[in-house]
């Protein structure tokens, strides 16, 4: 098991972007910043395209983009991780029929 320091570490990017997209983070008044809003319109142009596609075409862009960040969302540049965020989205509305809140996506 691994040391709970080591577990918090790991998840700590993940937690501020959740308590920053509820307006938890330090001063913050849940307002938006230029880089959500601007990833959040990334996702809303995919949005609009990935219905169109086959499932094994969603797969096929799932792949490149687990091969291109290597493990780690940390080696995506917000282009790409919207990309992510956006087929995670299509694939929960196409087997879930879920349909992911904005501020879901942006707490990652």
């Amino acid at each position: 098991m691994l040391p709970a320091h080591l577990v918090l570490r790991s998840v700590q990017p993940q937690i501020e972007r959740m308590r920053r997209a509820l307006g938890l983070a330090q001063g913050g008044s849940g307002a938006i910043d230029q880089r959500d809003r601007r990833c959040l319109e990334l996702i809303h142009q995919q949005a609009l395209i990935l219905p169109a596609k086959r499932d094994r075409d969603l797969v096929h862009e799932a792949d490149r983009l687990r091969e291109l960040a290597g493990g780690s969302t940390e080696a995506l540049d917000d282009e790409r991780l919207a990309s992510a965020f956006a087929l995670v989205r299509e694939a929960a509305r196409r087997t879930l029929g879920w349909q992911h809140y904005d501020v879901q996506m942006l707490a990652g």
